[in-house]
């Protein structure tokens, strides 16, 4: 079995018409554009991701401990 029930086969005839349609300049246009997407993306998502380790407040010069 291949993908949600499909064999193999199957699977290899719809690539080819998909090809056969959109031919293949289109095809690695449309991967490299998705391609840059999924990899923005997750710039994106470790850019908003908090610090494991986040780094400690440093101490208030103005006012020493025990005040």
């Amino acid at each position: 079995m291949g993908i949600s029930g499909m064999s193999w086969g199957e699977i290899l005839i719809i690539l080819l018409v998909v090809i056969l349609i959109f031919g293949t300049g289109k095809l690695s246009r449309i991967g490299n554009d998705l391609g840059s997407a999924i990899r923005g993306f997750r710039a994106a998502m470790k850019e908003d991701a908090p610090e494991a380790n986040p780094k400690p407040a440093p101490p208030d010069a103005e006012h020493p401990a025990g005040h």
